[in-house]
């Protein structure tokens, strides 16, 4: 027997605990959302249309992105447009928007989220790859591998369903701008799109399509997705069923600027309470006097936000869900700046201080950046407060 002491013990000990579970098969793949009638996507009426005209025209483009703001419905009209490609069954008027049975086969296994020509690939794709040390990966973007693994080769297959539709396999890349951040996983998906199966289409959602490679935008359907309207976000939240307060309802519809999605996930995170703990604090910063604990509640908001995020969903990687949480207190801080600087504009430009609205809106991409770059949150925090009373002052 080999025995390890001192240092070499302690590196055994270490390499044993990380090659621990390698060999773990992935979790069971998660089931997609069902999908919903492409009729009832609000607010979007050009998306629909381009979507249906391709449908009834029969010559559907193998390639599509589908771009515009978070939260605007771009994922759920991906759904709802697999579901009318994969179907053979749906009704299509020579005017308005195709629909679906809902007692086809096909919808069935959609609603079940076990249509196996359906595939949705994201950042947690990572958790489900066959190779464990991409399993490990932090899900900060959409890696070569899983492109490669859920989307090139499968699109190599037959499909598992009997095709009758449009298309015999739909495969859809949610938050592209992933994809986006690795020129290997844009080039492997690049040789897809250059050589596309006839039947094959893929459907990639993006915040911004800039980041794409040309040739990927080239070779797509470009579909642009905005904000909703205010009429339609009131529809929008009267589906809810809840019961809001009036400055409830206004600081989330504020937040959410037309972003059906945003004024959900504001709702589930509590961003009400986010306002109420940091709004004082931003607007004493925006009036030049530092809040020395303004730092500390910005890193805090975000920790718990991270802490319900994990304790929710045991696949999703702190450094994701960090990413996420940081985006949305950073918006919250943007919109009360931009609130206050609206409010003080003309007494600031009688002062000669207008610029630093500028400089505060500057400083909160910044902070953004330093978190992207992995500067540790309390220490970004800590530093976006300083920047804001500077920018009052």
């Amino acid at each position: 027997m080999v025995r390890y002491t001192g240092r070499v013990a302690k590196k055994a000990r270490a390499k044993s605990a990380d090659t621990a579970g390698r060999d773990e098969p992935p979790p069971p793949a998660r089931a997609h959302p069902a999908p919903t009638a492409l009729s009832s996507l609000l607010g979007q009426d050009h998306a629909i249309k381009v979507m249906s005209g391709a449908i009834r025209s029969g010559r559907v483009p193998h390639a599509w992105v589908f771009h515009g703001p978070p939260g605007v419905g771009k994922f759920t009209a991906a759904l709802a447009f697999a579901s009318l490609l994969l179907d053979p069954e749906i009704s299509i008027p020579r005017e308005g928007v195709p629909t679906v049975d809902p007692l086809s086969a096909v919808q069935r296994l959609l609603r079940a989220g076990a249509h196996p020509d359906l595939h949705v690939v994201d950042r947690v794709s990572c958790k489900y790859a066959s190779d464990p040390d991409v399993r490990r990966l932090k899900q900060t973007t959409i890696p070569v591998e899983v492109v490669r693994e859920f989307i090139v080769e499968p699109c190599t297959l037959a499909p598992l369903v009997t095709p009758g539709g449009r298309a015999a396999k739909v495969f859809i890349v949610d938050d592209g701008d992933l994809l986006a951040r690795s020129s290997a996983s844009q080039n492997a998906l690049l040789k897809t799109l250059e050589e596309p199966d006839g039947r094959t289409v893929l459907i990639l959602t993006v915040t911004a399509p800039e980041r794409l490679l040309p040739t990927i935008r080239s070779r797509s359907q470009m579909v642009r997705f905005g904000p909703l309207r205010p009429d339609d976000m009131r529809r929008y939240v009267g589906t809810l069923g809840v019961d809001l307060d009036r400055a409830t309802r206004d600081v989330l519809t504020e937040y959410a600027a037309g972003s059906p999605g945003e004024f959900s996930a504001a709702m589930a995170d509590g961003l009400v309470s986010w306002h109420e703990r940091l709004a004082p604090g931003v607007m004493k910063s925006l009036k030049g006097k530092y809040v020395p604990s303004l730092g500390a509640e910005i890193s805090a908001v975000i920790e718990e936000a991270v802490k319900a995020g994990e304790d929710a969903d045991k696949l999703e990687s702190k450094e994701a869900l960090t990413r996420q949480a940081a985006r949305r207190a950073f918006k919250l801080i943007a919109q009360v700046c931009a609130r206050e600087m609206r409010e003080t504009l003309p007494r600031r430009v009688e002062s000669g201080s207008a610029d630093g609205a500028v400089r505060a809106i500057e400083s909160i991409a910044r902070a953004e950046q330093m978190l992207n770059s992995n500067v540790q949150m309390l220490f970004v925090a800590e530093w976006l407060s300083g920047e804001l009373a500077s920018a009052g002052g």
